[in-house]
C-alpha cells in the first residue's frame, strides 16, 4: 500500500466499531496555562501498589510508573468547583506523576485548560468525565496556530483561548481510559452565532490540541461539545487516534471533529464522528510564503471510521501541501438524510498547495440530502415537506475544487486522486463536481473513479478543467454529464 509508514500499527488494532456505535447512541442523548511551580507533597502521590483504589484498575503502560489520582490534588467531581489548579499541578512535569487517573463518581471534574507533559498518560476511567469551564476568564490567551485568521477576523489578532487539553513540544503522551472529555461549548456557540452578543475577541478554544509533538495517542474516549475544532494535532509526528466517539450538535458550525494539521504519520481507526462541521479535515496551514516554512500533511491512514454527519475534507488551508492520504473501509453519512457532502477536497486559490496522492476505497455512502444556505450552521432539510426547494442548495456527494476564495492569486495543484469501491444511497444533487482553474498548470490532473454504485443521483456530473479522468464501472451516469 502507498501508506507504508503506518503498516506496523495496522494489525494491532482490532475492529471495535460495533461497540463504538453502541456508545455513540447512548452518548448522543447528552449532546444538547502556566504550570504551578511548587512541588507536590509525598502524600498526594499514589504509587502502583495503590491502584486498586480505582476499582481494580492496574497500570500496564509504565512498569515503574508513579500513578496519581486527581482526587489527591484536591479535585472535586461536582461540575461546579474549579479544578484548574489541581489538574495543572497533577499534569506538571514537576509532579512526578507518570500517569494521572481521573476516577468515576460525581457529575464531572470541572476545569480550565491544562498542559500535559512528556512520557505521561492521562487516564479518564469509564464513568469519569472532565468538563471544560464555561468561564472564558479561566482560559489563557495564546498564539493561534496555524496563524491563518488575519484575513477572516482581524480583531482576533491571531490569538486564541487555549485548548482545554494541550501539549506543546511533548513526546510519548497518551490520553485514554473509556471516559468522557466534554468541552461544554454552549456559551461559546451562542456567542459565535449571535452577532448582538459576540463579545469574544479571540478565537474559541479547541478541545484537544497538541503542537509540535511526537508519539501522541488518543484511545477509547468520548470527546464532545467542543467550542471550536474538537481534536487538532498540529506540526506533530506519529499520531494515533483509535476507538474515539467525537460528538457535537449538528446545528453549530466550526465544531470540526478530527483535524490533523501539518502532521506526518497519522493513523485514525475505529472512530465514530458526528459533529456540526467537517467530521475529518486534513490541513497544512495558510500563509506559508516560502518552502522553508511549509510543513506538509503526509502519510495519513484513516480506516474503519464512521462519519454520521458532514464529510471527509481537505483544506481549504493546504498551503503546506498534502501527500499520501488514504481513507478506506469506512462510512460517510447516515441514512436519515442530513450530510451536505461525502468527500470534499478544496484548496485555497490565493494560497494554494500541492494535493498529491489521495485514495478513497471501500466506503459506504449514506443519504446525502442536505438542503440549506446558512453561513454557520448546517441542518437537515427544514421545509415542511422535507424536500429541497429551488432556493436551497442541493447536496453533492464528491466535491473537488480549487477555486475556494477567488480570485486566484496563488493557486495550488490537485493530482492523482483515486476514488473506488463506493456504494450506498447517494445524493440529491450530482455525484461529482470537480473544478480546476482556467490555467493549464492549475487543472485537476489524474482523477480515477472506479466501481461506484449509488441508488440515487440528482443531476449530471460536472467537470471543468480536469485532465485525464478514468471512469470504470460507475453507476448511475446521468445524461448531460461533462466528466
Amino acid at each position: 500500500m502507498r501508506l507504508h509508514v503506518l503498516q506496523s500499527h495496522r494489525n494491532s488494532f482490532a475492529a471495535a466499531l460495533a461497540l463504538t456505535l453502541f456508545g455513540h447512541v447512548l452518548l448522543q442523548q447528552l449532546v444538547t496555562a502556566a504550570e504551578t511551580p511548587e512541588s507536590v507533597a509525598a502524600d498526594q502521590v499514589l504509587n502502583a501498589s495503590s491502584v486498586n483504589d480505582f476499582g481494580g484498575y492496574r497500570t500496564e503502560d509504565h512498569d515503574s510508573a508513579t500513578v496519581c489520582n486527581i482526587l489527591k490534588f484536591g479535585a472535586v467531581a461536582d461540575n461546579r468547583t474549579d479544578n484548574s489548579e489541581a489538574f495543572r499541578r497533577a499534569t506538571s512535569s514537576r509532579s512526578g506523576c507518570r500517569e494521572i487517573v481521573i476516577p468515576p463518581g460525581g457529575p464531572a471534574f470541572l476545569t480550565g485548560p491544562f498542559n500535559l507533559s512528556s512520557h505521561t498518560i492521562l487516564r479518564v476511567l469509564p464513568g469519569a468525565r472532565i468538563s471544560g469551564s464555561r468561564d472564558p476568564a479561566v482560559y489563557p490567551i495564546v498564539t493561534q496556530l496555524p496563524v491563518d485568521e488575519a484575513y477572516r477576523a482581524p480583531y482576533m489578532k491571531n490569538r486564541q483561548y487555549q485548548a482545554l487539553v494541550s501539549g506543546y513540544n511533548v513526546k510519548n503522551v497518551t490520553v485514554t481510559g473509556g471516559g468522557v472529555i466534554d468541552g461544554q461549548g454552549w456559551d461559546w456557540w451562542r456567542n459565535f452565532t449571535t452577532n448582538a452578543s459576540n463579545t469574544f475577541y479571540h478565537q474559541r478554544p479547541k478541545l484537544v490540541e497538541f503542537v509540535d509533538s511526537e508519539s501522541i495517542t488518543l484511545d477509547n474516549l468520548t470527546i464532545m461539545n467542543s467550542a471550536f475544532w474538537t481534536i487538532h494535532p498540529i506540526f506533530c509526528r506519529g499520531v494515533v487516534m483509535k476507538r474515539l466517539t467525537v460528538l457535537a450538535p449538528r446545528d453549530h458550525g466550526n465544531t470540526d471533529g478530527i483535524d490533523p494539521d501539518s502532521c506526518d504519520d497519522v493513523h485514525v481507526s475505529d472512530c465514530v464522528v458526528d459533529v456540526g462541521d467537517d467530521a475529518v479535515s486534513v490541513k497544512s496551514g495558510r500563509h506559508w510564503k516560502s518552502p522553508h516554512e511549509k510543513v506538509p500533511a503526509q502519510n495519513h491512514l484513516f480506516e474503519r471510521v464512521t462519519i454520521l454527519f458532514r464529510n471527509f475534507a481537505f483544506g481549504s488551508d493546504v498551503s503546506g501541501d498534502v501527500r499520501n492520504i488514504t481513507f478506506r473501509d469506512g462510512t460517510i453519512g447516515d441514512d436519515s438524510g442530513s450530510s451536505p457532502w461525502a468527500i470534499k477536497l478544496k484548496t485555497d486559490s490565493q494560497e494554494g498547495g500541492i494535493v498529491d496522492g489521495v485514495l478513497f476505497s471501500n466506503i459506504r455512502i449514506g443519504n446525502i440530502t442536505y438542503c440549506g444556505s446558512s453561513s454557520y450552521v448546517f441542518t437537515p432539510p427544514h421545509s415542511p415537506d422535507d424536500k429541497c426547494h429551488p432556493t436551497e442548495r442541493r447536496a453533492t456527494m464528491i466535491n473537488l475544487g480549487m477555486g475556494y476564495r477567488l480570485p486566484p492569486t496563488d493557486p495550488g495543484v490537485m493530482r492523482n486522486v483515486v476514488i473506488e469501491d463506493l456504494y450506498g444511497i447517494g445524493p440529491t444533487g450530482p455525484l461529482l463536481s470537480a473544478r480546476g482553474l482556467n490555467n493549464p498548470s492549475q487543472h485537476i490532473v489524474n482523477l480515477t473513479l472506479r466501481n461506484i454504485s449509488m441508488k440515487t443521483s440528482g443531476g449530471p456530473w460536472s467537470c471543468q478543467y480536469v485532465d485525464n479522468i478514468v471512469k470504470d464501472n460507475v453507476h448511475p451516469w446521468p445524461q448531460g454529464s461533462t466528466c
